[in-house]
Parts: C-alpha cells; sequence; structure tokens
C-alpha cells in the first residue's frame, strides 16, 4: 500500500505550492501454514523483531515500512509562464553533482542527516560491499549504454563480437574517448576480423557536442566496412541490449565492402523536432556475384560491379512531447506515448567528388506503441519510400529478410522472407503487433506472455528493369507479401533475459506450394 501527504506553504505573491512531500510504502505480510492463513497489516510494527502469532503459523516482519521525504524551496514563481515555455526537459543535472564533497552536501543539505539515517547509508553500503551490487549496477550501465567505461575511454560492445551470415563471427575492438577527457569532443575507432571472409574492418571518426540543450552535435570520419545491401547503418549502433531492435543486425542478408567518407550534423531546436544533415562519399562493392548492366548493343553487355556513390542526406524527426534528462553527455530521451514521425531524403549527385549516380529517395516511417487495458501493449509501424531514377542494387531498397527454419524474432523485419528475395525503388510496409502480456500473473521464472503479429509489403520496381541487374534472384511483390505470426514470451527468465519461442506463417500470392516452407519458427529474446 502507498500513501501519500503533502505540505503546501504560501509564498509572498499569495500563491500556493508544495513544500513537502512524504510517500509512505507499507508493506502487508502473507503467511500459509497447513491450516491457517493469515493476512497482517504491519502498519504498527516498528521493529525486525517483531511478529505475530496464531495457532502453529508464525510471522516475521522485516522493515515494514519505507518513508520517501521531499522537499521544494527556491521556488521562482512567474505567472506568465506558459505551457509552451517549459520546453522538451524533463530534468536538468548539474554535471558537477557526482564530483561535490561531503562538506557540500552537509552545509546544502535542507534537512540534515540524522544518526538513524547515517546508520541506514551504512547498511546500504555494507549490503552493496558483500552482495556486489556496484559490479551488478556496472553490468547493468554496460547493458543499457552499450559500452564498458575505462578511465578516459568508452569501450562500444558493438564492436567485440558481431554475428551475421557474410561473416559468421567477427571479432574486434573499438574505443572512444568520454567526458573525463572532453565534455564537447571526442576521437574513436574500430577494428575487426571476420572469420569467415578474412578481412579486416576499420573506421576512424571524431564527434563534437557543440551545444547540449539543443543536442548539436556534428560527426565526421572514415570508415571500410561491410554494409547490408539497401541499407543505411550507423558506423556503430550504440546497442541496448534490453531493445529488441539490436537484435535486427543480425539477420541475414547479402552485403557490400563500402569505403564511406562522411560529415554528419544533428540539432533539436525545438522540443518536438530533431533535424539532421550529412555528406557522404562511398565506394560500394558488392561481396557476391552481381553484375549491373550500364549498355547493351550489337548483343554486347557492358556491365560493372564497382559503384561510387556522392549523397546529401537530410532528415527531421517529429516526436510530439517527448521529455528527455539533461546529463553531462547531452540529452537522453525518456519517450513520448505519441507516434514519431522520421522523413528522410537522400539526393545523389553524379559529378560530385566521384559520384556516379543522380537521383532522389524519400523515405517515411512512422511508429508507436501503446498501452490497452493494464497489460496488452500494441506496437505498429507504417512505412514507405520511392526512387525516381534507376541506379545499380546496392541503394535500392531491399526489404529485411528474416528467413530461417529456426531464428530469433526481429520486429520490423519478415520473418519468412528469403534474403534477397525482393527489391525495388518503391515500397509500403506494415507492421503490426499485439501483445497480451502476463496474462496468467504467474512469477519467477516461468510466466508466459502471448503475442500476436502481422506483416505486410508491397515492392515495386518503376523506373527501371530486372534485366540490367545480373547474378541476382530477386523478383518485385506488387501483388503484396503476407505474413502472420503466434509468438509465447517469457517462458524462461534467467537473470536480466527472458525467452520464448513463437513460429510464423506466410500466406498469400507469395507463399509457396509446401505448407512447410512457409513456416518459419522463431525464439524471442527480451529483457
Amino acid at each position: 500500500m502507498k500513501c501519500k501527504y503533502h505540505k503546501f506553504e504560501k509564498l509572498s505573491s499569495g500563491q500556493w505550492l508544495p513544500s513537502e512531500l512524504l510517500t509512505i510504502m507499507k508493506m502487508n505480510i502473507v503467511s500459509v501454514t497447513p491450516h491457517d492463513v493469515i493476512v497482517a497489516d504491519t502498519t504498527d510494527l516498528t521493529r525486525p523483531s517483531d511478529s505475530l502469532q496464531h495457532d502453529s503459523a508464525n510471522i516475521s516482519f522485516c522493515y515494514p515500512q519505507i518513508n520517501v521525504e521531499r522537499y521544494f524551496y527556491d521556488y521562482e514563481y512567474d505567472n506568465t509562464l506558459r505551457k509552451r515555455d517549459v520546453g522538451h526537459i524533463k530534468l536538468d543535472m548539474d554535471e558537477n553533482a557526482y564530483y561535490k564533497s561531503d562538506t557540500y552536501w552537509n552545509d546544502n543539505r535542507y534537512v540534515p542527516l540524522s544518526e538513524e539515517d547515517e546508520n541506514a547509508y551504512k547498511l546500504v553500503d555494507s549490503i552493496s560491499s558483500e552482495t556486489h551490487l556496484d559490479k551488478l549496477a556496472n553490468l547493468t550501465s554496460v547493458i543499457i549504454n552499450g559500452y564498458i567505461p575505462i578511465w578516459i575511454f568508452d569501450m562500444p560492445i558493438d564492436f567485440l563480437a558481431k554475428l551475421n551470415n557474410r561473416e559468421k563471427l567477427r571479432l574486434g575492438i573499438g574505443l572512444e574517448t568520454n567526458a573525463r577527457m572532453s565534455k564537447y569532443f571526442s576521437l574513436g575507432g574500430f577494428w575487426g576480423w571476420g572469420l569467415k571472409d578474412k578481412k579486416a574492418k576499420w573506421g576512424i571518426y571524431a564527434k563534437v557536442l557543440v551545444d547540449k540543450r539543443t543536442d548539436f552535435r556534428v560527426m565526421s570520419g572514415y570508415s571500410r566496412n561491410i554494409g547490408k545491401t539497401g541499407s543505411s547503418e550507423p558506423i556503430y549502433s550504440g546497442a541496448n541490449l534490453f531493445d529488441p531492435e539490436t537484435y535486427r543486425q543480425y539477420l541475414g542478408s547479402t552485403w557490400e565492402m563500402i569505403g564511406t567518407e562522411f560529415v554528419d550534423v544533428s540539432i533539436r531546436p525545438f522540443s518536438n523536432f530533431m533535424f539532421s544533415a550529412g555528406f557522404h562519399v562511398s565506394n560500394k562493392k558488392p561481396m557476391y556475384d552481381y553484375q549491373y548492366a550500364v549498355s547493351n548493343s550489337d548483343n554486347i553487355i557492358v556491365t560493372r560491379n564497382d559503384f561510387n556513390f556522392t549523397t546529401l542526406n537530410l532528415g527531421v524527426r517529429f516526436a510530439y512531447n517527448e521529455k528527455f534528462v539533461m546529463t553531462s553527455t547531452g540529452l537522453k530521451s525518456q519517450g513520448t506515448k505519441f507516434p514519431i514521425l522520421i522523413l528522410d531524403y537522400q539526393r545523389g549527385m553524379n559529378g560530385v567528388l566521384h559520384g556516379e549516380y543522380e537521383y532522389n529517395k524519400i523515405e517515411a516511417n512512422l511508429s508507436g506503441r501503446y498501452s490497452v487495458g493494464e497489460k496488452g501493449r500494441f506496437t505498429f509501424e507504417l512505412a514507405g519510400g520511392y526512387i525516381d531514377s534507376d541506379i545499380p542494387y546496392p541503394n535500392l531498397f531491399v526489404p529485411l529478410a528474416g528467413y530461417s527454419p529456426l531464428t530469433y524474432f526481429a520486429p520490423r523485419a519478415f520473418g519468412t522472407m528469403r534474403v534477397g528475395e525482393f527489391v525495388g525503388d518503391l515500397y509500403a510496409y506494415v507492421f503490426l503487433q499485439y501483445d497480451f502480456g502476463n496474462i496468467f500473473n504467474r512469477k519467477g521464472i516461468f510466466r508466459p506472455s502471448p503475442s500476436l503479429v502481422f506483416n505486410y509489403g508491397y515492392g515495386n520496381l518503376i523506373n527501371g528493369s530486372l534485366e540490367r541487374h545480373l547474378g541476382i534472384e530477386a523478383g518485385t511483390m506488387e501483388k503484396g507479401f503476407y505474413e502472420a505470426g503466434f509468438l509465447v514470451n517469457d517462458l524462461l527468465g534467467v537473470s536480466y533475459m527472458a525467452f520464448g519461442l513463437g513460429v510464423m506463417y506466410r500466406f498469400g500470392y507469395y507463399s509457396f506450394p509446401a505448407v512447410w516452407d512457409n513456416i518459419a519458427l522463431k525464439f524471442t529474446v527480451t529483457m
């Protein structure tokens, strides 16, 4: 049970505002014996040794009540302040707060620590030391933030190991200077070696945080890395292992070796909008048997498999009422309950810094997540794109395919589609998922959570011809691609992770004659 009590004070301006907030959390203890069931309210029990006894049942109580006290002071009241003036920063943390001495806190603490408070801190510290809670907290930070802090460096876990169908396993290392060296400037680099393709991948980059409040950032660098056909992925994702989106990078694909020089800029000048711009000069060489026919005359076909692109990239992200926490390294999103809209535009430039293809590429994405009732959750994503010119396969739209007889489930991917099965310069995708939550109210390692999935895809090649793309067997999906699935998450929970199983089924025009070929078994990973 939780109770809240407020205390208000009247300011000199005549306004009443809260000065204290007391939250009391009380625990009810339940003990079951072979013959008796006893429920006791522990409100009046104050010592760990207090107990109630009834026949053969004994109930012992430890720490039955927790009080959380908050104090509000040094108000600056302005009755002209409007809601839109508050902005998108929910909490602004003093970047030096962590380094303040005990003397500073003793001089500025609104309510001095009592002997009981000091003993409580000592108890927590001793428990933390004995049970290694500090190490557990560090591990949690690594999993959430995606890097391991080492003195003035951060080591992104993204670079330590990668799994994909091209390299099988890549081992490597990456380092990036952190705020201990500079709060506004960092240098980074990575190196990795694929065990299957036996090729090195590497990159160097620099980042500048120009302004924290608008999250104005500039990043520039060079990388020689492999990339998925039709995708534009960052130099590293800053992987959050709690996020199922992370596992999309492990899905199968066709790959190119890409050398890229780039400059990217992003800024959040308004609370709901983020703008980005980039200039990229890239060379892409397919790592599969592909040739692009550049001419066909007198029964002679001239082809090439090495492509140079110079592109200007513009983007805008709109997230209404998204809130942020200001940290020493910039803004950290707290999310929003409204849908998020992302628009991207890419201009290919012929004759600029070795660029060979002129085109316009537009993509739009609308996604959202909503709670339904106490436990249900509905997730959706609508996406579409268009390219106005005939360009080589590496820069066309290739749907993210996730088929294998047994593989992990990844959101925003087609679980029964084969790698390289479809291509287009026009597409529209729909991804829907409804999670029923823990409908059985189970606790412990077994707490099944069923989920329904439906995916739809449309695509076509309207500004070119498949005959120009030699060596691939991709088609178009103008008839519409359909699949649905049933997942049961959290069948087994271990520490941070929970695992489940599911099945996806492909139907409609592009289904296969054999039923088993339309089925893909999935396992799920949730955090």
